[in-house]
């Protein structure tokens, strides 16, 4: 029987054999698994040797981050009108007054022209950068796991020995982890985004602000964004408040006064409110942790787990060691926007070296399949997400099934 199907967005080559004993159980997996809609329906042809072959045809990803949706497009047009409402009434209502370009040379004050240039200067310099962070935190892929063979569930068949790559995470059974929507083997620190459909490369969280996931490729940029909106928003709000201060004891247009009172507000609640966010993510950074790792090592104990498992791979390389791995191994190029860290994303030193779950020369017998017992739709369905380090659980065995 040869069963074409694949994931939405998602999709590898994946092919293996069964006995003809179990064939109905695994046809009764796949079609419930099929009409959640993670599955195109099956297509059937039966070999002559009377065994069960199931086939996933290759279909790669058309795009990266989330689908672009009305629902989807809300939040970054919000932030933008936000960005641009701040920008604008600090340019035109307080920066523009400090300039006094429409009074002649001679009656201008000095302090406040100097003060003018100054604030002009620094505040578009970081205006400029929240922008360039927030574009390359929404157009840079954050990373995926790749099509080749090696890291497709089956994709060289039946009985075929293949090297696996070291990896350090397992799942709480022992198992080697892989997605069950990508049907891919999974590297450490890589998990599977259902909003953008896809496995993420050492994937902090899912963003709807950037319409992005932040992961490998574009945890720099993601950081960097945060960093300046806090200091661009601080910036404007302490400027701007002396323009609130003066509009209260001069006469000016009603309509003036309230925009400059809006603008300091929205920034001061933005630089607050972002402050908080950086405060975390600078914790996580030191730490040598992502989100999801965070909550993974910090969440409640669930039944029947071990708890010398939850403590996970310990990705902790040191203060300077930790800032390299986030904002790259250039110290000069830390703050700008450039010169993402070094690597791949695909494989990561530990803190406490331990024996990896696959070792670099170990070879595998491609012969489990989705819908046998050990891996099929059933555990699927109950499989935690979160993983565990690979000495503190126990080893699995691979072999032919």
């Amino acid at each position: 029987v040869v069963w074409q199907f694949w994931p939405p967005s998602c999709g590898a080559a994946f092919v293996c054999e069964i006995s003809s004993t179990r064939s109905r159980a695994i046809m009764a997996d796949m079609s419930r698994t099929a009409s959640m809609g993670r599955m195109s329906q099956p297509v059937i042809k039966m070999p002559q040797d009377n065994s069960l072959v199931v086939g996933f045809l290759e279909h790669s990803p058309s795009h990266y981050g989330e689908e672009v949706t009305f629902a989807s497009i809300l939040p970054p047009a919000f932030i933008c009108a936000i960005i641009s409402m701040i920008w604008s009434i600090h340019f035109a209502l307080h920066l523009q007054p400090l300039l006094q370009m429409r009074l002649p040379h001679h009656m201008q004050n000095e302090d406040d022209l100097q003060r003018g240039w100054r604030e002009l200067l620094i505040s578009q310099t970081l205006v400029f950068l929240v922008l360039t962070c927030y574009a390359r935190a929404v157009l840079t892929a954050p990373g995926s796991v790749p099509n080749d063979n090696v890291w497709r569930l089956g994709a060289c068949g039946t009985g075929s020995v293949i090297q696996l790559p070291a990896t350090q995470e397992v799942k709480v059974s022992g198992e080697r982890r892989h997605c069950k929507w990508c049907l891919k083997y999974k590297p450490d620190r890589c998990h599977h985004c259902r909003v953008c459909k896809n496995c993420v490369l050492k994937m902090d969280h899912h963003c709807p602000w950037i319409m992005n996931c932040v992961g490998f490729g574009n945890h720099k940029y993601f950081y960097l964004l945060v960093v300046y909106t806090v200091t661009a928003c601080g910036f404007i709000a302490y400027t701007q408040s002396e323009s609130v201060r003066r509009c209260s004891i001069e006469e000016m247009p009603s309509s003036k006064r309230f925009l400059l009172v809006l603008g300091m507000v929205f920034a001061s609640i933005m630089a607050t409110l972002m402050l908080a966010f950086l405060a975390f993510h600078t914790y996580l950074m030191l730490s040598g942790m992502t989100t999801i790792e965070f909550c993974e090592k910090n969440t409640a104990r669930r039944p029947g787990i071990p708890s010398v498992a939850r403590r996970g791979a310990n990705y902790d390389k040191g203060f300077f060691g930790n800032i390299r791995a986030t904002l790259g191994p250039r110290p000069q190029f830390w703050l700008l926007p450039i010169c993402p860290p070094d690597g791949d994303g695909m494989s990561f030193s530990i803190a406490c070296p331990t024996k990896p779950s696959t070792l670099a020369g170990e070879s595998k017998r491609e012969g489990s399949c989705v819908g046998t017992r050990g891996s099929g739709a059933g555990e699927a369905e109950t499989d935690p997400e979160w993983t565990g380090r690979r000495s503190s659980i126990q080893q699995p065995s691979f072999g032919k099934h």
